[in-house]
C-alpha cells in the first residue's frame, strides 16, 4: 500500500492530476479538486509499468492548509486488470468476494483483504477514518510526507515530519 500521504498547498494551486514516475512496478496518481482528492495506486507486471495488474483507489475529502492536508476516507475500491489476478482473487475470495471480473471495480471500504498471496489480511480504510499529512510543492513537483515509526499520519500528533523523496509531477490538462 501507499507510503505516501495526501497533502496540499491549496485546492487552487494543486487542482488537477499529479503522477508519480514508475517505481517498483507501481505508479501513483493524485487528482485534486476543490475539497476532494483521489489517490490511485496502479500496479503492473513489468518493471517499466506496462502490463497492468490492478489498481487501488482511495477517495475522500480534504482540508487544506498552507503546509498540511488532512484526508478523510470516503471510499476504497480495487479494480483488477489481468485475468491471472482475477483467477487468483476469486480462488482466494479476496475481501470476501469470489466474483471478481475484469475492469469492474469492487468497493472494499472497511473490509479485511489479503491482497498479496500468502500475506495476512489488512483492513481497508473505513469511511470517516483520517490521515494527517504534510507536503511541499516546488514548481510542477509535489512531495508528500514520509511515513516512519511514530510519524504514521494516524493523528495530528503523528503527522510526518520529513518529505518522501519520491515526487509527483503535474500532468498537463487533458
Amino acid at each position: 500500500m501507499s507510503q505516501i500521504l495526501w497533502a496540499s498547498e491549496s485546492s487552487q494551486s494543486l487542482a488537477g492530476r499529479w503522477v508519480q514516475p514508475c517505481q517498483l512496478q507501481t505508479q501513483r496518481e493524485e487528482v485534486f479538486a476543490a475539497t476532494t482528492a483521489v489517490l490511485t495506486e496502479n500496479y503492473y507486471y513489468k518493471k517499466d509499468c506496462s502490463q497492468p495488474l490492478m489498481s487501488i483507489r482511495n477517495s475522500g475529502d480534504v482540508v487544506i492548509t498552507e503546509e498540511h492536508m488532512d484526508f478523510t476516507f470516503q471510499e476504497v475500491g480495487i479494480t483488477l486488470k489481468d485475468q491471472m489476478m482475477i483467477d487468483d482473487f476469486n480462488g482466494r475470495e479476496v475481501c470476501g468476494f469470489k466474483d471478481w471480473t475484469l475492469y469492474k471495480e469492487k468497493i472494499v471500504t472497511g473490509m479485511w483483504c489479503a491482497i498479496i498471496t500468502g500475506a495476512k489480511a489488512m483492513k481497508m480504510a473505513d469511511v470517516g477514518s483520517q490521515r494527517f499529512g504534510i507536503y511541499k510543492k516546488t514548481g510542477d513537483l509535489l512531495y508528500f510526507g514520509r511515513l516512519e515509526p511514530g510519524h504514521d499520519a494516524l493523528s495530528p500528533e503523528r503527522r510526518p515530519v520529513t518529505l518522501d523523496p519520491r515526487f509527483y509531477v503535474r500532468s498537463p490538462a487533458e
